[in-house]
């Protein structure tokens, strides 16, 4: 249903319980201040064009988890994928999340699987993973990043680490 004059956002502000004139400014089409417990009411009902969403985007952050040296001699992928690799340094793991890291690290290590049913945790940190690495992140994540501006710097943030001499793997 699109809103198109005041009568239609009281009729719909009437049906969810709320009164026009406290929770809504009609010159400007925002939210005045709204009740929590509206709030996702409010989103889908005040969005004029359903393609576009009124909630604000995910943010997202970059991580690293060190993996068990293993990994290199176990993986063949993860070996062709580092070449460079001495064996003096870690094997890494690269990834971005909209979660904390630490909540993705244990999504990884238990194999977690989405509502859809499609496994989202990566085998080699799930079979390889030892523990996050903030110290090589949390610099990165000072800055709120959108998802594009994240996948860019896990991919910049793992060659730079392959060029210190880091066996990274990354999507």
């Amino acid at each position: 249903m699109l809103l198109k004059d005041d009568e239609e956002v009281g009729i719909i502000f009437s049906r969810i319980g709320l009164t026009t004139t406290r929770y809504f400014n009609f010159k400007k089409s925002l939210p005045i201040m709204f009740d929590v417990v509206y709030f996702q009411q409010l989103k889908s009902l005040l969005c004029k064009d359903k393609n576009k969403s009124p909630v604000p985007k995910l943010v997202y952050q970059v991580y690293v988890i060190e993996l068990s040296k293993k990994v290199f001699t176990e993986n063949v992928k993860f070996r062709t994928a580092n070449p460079q690799f001495n064996g003096v340094l870690e094997c890494l793991y690269v990834g971005m999340t909209s979660k904390t890291p630490a909540e993705r690290f244990r999504q990884h290590k238990t194999g977690y699987t989405n509502k859809k049913g499609y496994k989202i945790s990566a085998n080699i940190v799930e079979k390889y993973g030892i523990y996050l690495r903030p110290s090589l992140y949390n610099h990165i994540n000072l800055k709120q990043m959108t998802r594009e501006e994240a996948l860019k710097m896990e991919a910049k943030l793992a060659w730079d680490l392959r060029r210190k001499g880091y066996a990274v793997w990354f999507n």
